[in-house]
């Protein structure tokens, strides 16, 4: 800090730069000196014209000493300092009023169907689902009795609509099973089944009538006086 004893020029240098002051008298610097907690500026001190000095700094850095477009520059920093959240923020209006209208179950978004709603939900579908195992259906192929079957499978038709062999043949082969040979195989079964059961009432009815003989053989044979 250089101070011009004649015409009352305050010269200050700070950190490369040179601020220059017109009609400061040297009370004024050292009343602010002592204010700062510096210290009493000796009378002796030679001063140094730094006009050049100053004139060069003025001419360098016109911006650096516009102090309106400092102090605007320093607001809007912290405007957008105030902006600034690290937590989470919804910004927009329209997806705030959604997140409030939602309901929360320990913080995390839930269904808006209630639990009495999911319970009544649930119960009809197992009251449909039980009251569909208990209704009796037919094969849409063969027309077999769902009584009649292991069990009910998926078809072309539907869910339920094919008896367990036509469901197994359209599962695995895609083609419904022909049922003419399995009426021919039935109808074999059952005259084997048929024949089978003749021969053996005429196996039986033989027996009986070969005991009967050999009973009236005995009751006819007379046996010798002794």
């Amino acid at each position: 800090m250089v101070g011009g004893g004649s015409s009352n020029q305050l010269t200050l240098s700070f950190r490369g730069e040179v601020f220059v002051y017109d009609a400061v008298s040297p009370e004024k610097v050292q009343a602010v000196l002592l204010l700062l907690g510096g210290y009493e500026v000796p009378a002796g001190i030679p001063t140094v014209n730094m006009a050049s000095q100053s004139h060069r700094a003025s001419s360098e850095g016109p911006g650096r000493l516009n102090q309106p477009q400092r102090a605007a520059s320093l607001s809007r920093f912290r405007e957008k300092r105030k902006e600034r959240c690290f937590d989470k923020k919804i910004r927009y209006t329209v997806r705030k009023e959604v997140a409030l209208r939602m309901q929360r179950k320990k913080g995390q978004f839930t269904s808006s169907k209630t639990v009495s709603d999911e319970a009544a939900s649930s119960s009809a579908e197992g009251n449909a689902g039980s009251s569909q195992e208990e209704q009796e259906t037919l094969c849409r192929h063969c027309g077999t009795s769902s009584k009649s079957t292991p069990m009910m499978r998926r078809g072309p038709a539907g869910p339920r609509s094919l008896c367990n062999a036509c469901g197994l043949t359209w599962a695995n082969k895609g083609i419904l099973r022909d049922l003419s040979k399995v009426s021919t195989t039935g109808a074999q079964e059952h005259s084997v089944k048929s024949s089978e059961q003749n021969n053996g009432e005429a196996d039986g009815s033989d027996v009986m009538a070969a005991a009967g003989i050999i009973t009236s053989d005995d009751e006819n044979m007379v046996l010798p006086s002794e």
